[in-house]
């Protein structure tokens, strides 16, 4: 091998080899006595062993960690939905009780309106009664209006206007009142059911 101008020369690393240039000299794994080596690999077992247990101790902390925390959440979370559950109950119940009073306040208002029908109903009755009571106090003056002109003209002895007797003008006009006075007594009796 040649060097070049300006290289350094290569430097052997400790854990190559180094060609025996003696032969009195052992090789590297030949000098280091084997209790140390045994040593040395226990040091590093035992370092690793201890940073194993480090490791495992570590992620059982943080595990413990995250799992108190998420013990906390589902403590908050189990309190939440109680307060949930327990609102929902109250308005549920407030629901029913509000059903319950619209279902009185339904049943009133169709007594009442049922009610308010039978007012009106009674008061048609009553006018159209008050009307037929009117009209028969009208037939009853013209009777007795009539009955008063019949008088008049029997104790006077003159001939009605329309050239009919007195006796004749008398019978229409009882005629006229019985049939009045017959259909007042049923009307009585109708309105009395």
């Amino acid at each position: 091998m040649t060097e070049q101008p300006g290289a350094s020369a290569p430097v052997p690393s400790p854990d190559a080899a180094v060609p025996p240039s003696d032969a009195s000299v052992p090789p590297l794994e030949a000098s280091v006595p084997p209790r140390r080596k045994r040593r040395l690999l226990r040091w590093f077992g035992w370092s690793f062993a201890s940073l194993g247990v480090l490791a495992l101790i570590g992620l059982s902390a943080y595990l413990v960690v995250v799992s108190n925390q998420w013990s906390d959440r589902v403590d908050e979370l189990t309190v939440i939905s109680e307060d949930l559950g327990q609102s929902v109950a109250d308005a549920r119940a407030a629901q029913a009780d509000a059903e319950a009073r619209m279902d009185i306040a339904r049943v009133e208002l169709e007594n009442a309106t049922t009610r308010i029908t039978d007012l009106a109903n009674e008061e048609a009755q009553a006018k159209d009664r008050e009307s037929v009571l009117i009209d028969y106090v009208d037939a009853m003056i013209s009777c007795a209006d009539g009955r008063a002109v019949v008088i008049k003209v029997l104790t006077t002895r003159y001939v009605f206007d329309d050239g009919r007797s007195a006796s004749a003008h008398a019978r229409e006009l009882d005629a006229y009142c019985d049939d009045v006075s017959s259909q007042f007594s049923a009307f009585k009796e109708e309105i009395a059911q």
